[in-house]
């Protein structure tokens, strides 16, 4: 019941803070963002950099299974350091994704004011930044996954 009612909150928190950003926001801002930068940072450099190692660690023989021995911890160990591979290629994409940003940066800002453009770059770098992190908790979510930790898994 604990975590239903966090779950709740939280959606009607996220709820709330959309309807005063769409309120807040000129439109043209909140396109620009929502669609250019989502779509080059999280949609595309987190599909890329973390959904090959999320489907091949996870059809693996499974860790659920209690299993003691020398083998078994090998192959733990194997597969939490494959995990962690996802990180760099995560960061390395980012900063591509970041780099491509920076380069179309001039096409998607002409006519617009100084202040605009440094907004428009300072949101790039906070997207990325936030694709950073979210990519830094990638191997956590397949030990999570592989041990069938579900309680983690939905907070």
């Amino acid at each position: 019941a604990k975590g239903a009612l966090y779950s709740f909150l939280l959606r009607i928190l996220s709820f709330v803070l959309t309807q005063i950003t769409i309120r807040c926001v000129d439109p043209v801002t909140l396109g620009q963002a929502s669609i250019r930068l989502e779509l080059l940072c999280s949609t595309t450099v987190l599909f890329l950099s973390r959904e090959g190692f999320r489907l091949g660690l996870l059809r693996s023989p499974n860790d659920a299974v209690e299993e003691q021995g020398a083998e078994t911890n090998k192959r733990k160990i194997q597969v939490n350091n494959v995990a962690w591979l996802c990180v760099p290629l995560g960061v390395c994409m980012t900063l591509i994704a970041f780099a491509v940003h920076l380069i179309t940066l001039q096409q998607h800002t002409k006519g617009q004011s100084k202040q605009e453009v440094w907004d428009y770059k300072m949101a790039g770098i906070l997207y990325c930044f936030a694709t950073i992190i979210e990519i830094c908790s990638e191997p956590f979510m397949i030990v999570s996954l592989r041990s069938l930790d579900v309680t983690t898994r939905a907070k």
